[in-house]
């Protein structure tokens, strides 16, 4: 990926004397990458907000709505420690855990 943005580096610095496309499957696939993080992030924060409005809705008190959260996110920390340690593959954490990306 760092490629990538290197060789995008060096093609504006010649964008005004020419137009240049840059294609290829390590450039498809620094985009995917990055559209994916940042659809985790702005959906991540999305689900999040509508899970605190129905806490808030069926509990009413900020103790059960904070309780679940705290909950929810060691399990995902508990997810990308496997992910790090080996155990899963980039295929298995795509399948299996869609909310923990493997690197």
């Amino acid at each position: 990926m760092d490629d990538v943005k290197r060789i995008r580096a060096i093609m504006d610095t010649h964008r005004d004397a020419a137009r240049l496309y840059l294609g290829g499957v390590p450039m498809i696939v620094a985009d995917s990458i990055g559209y994916i993080r940042h659809d985790l992030i702005v959906f991540g924060a999305g689900v999040t907000l509508f899970l605190v409005i129905i806490l808030s809705i069926a509990f009413r008190k900020p103790r059960w709505v904070v309780l679940p959260l705290l909950i929810v996110r060691p399990l995902q920390g508990a997810g990308k420690r496997r992910c790090q340690a080996g155990h899963l593959t980039r295929e298995t954490a795509a399948i299996g855990t869609p909310v923990v990306p493997c690197h």
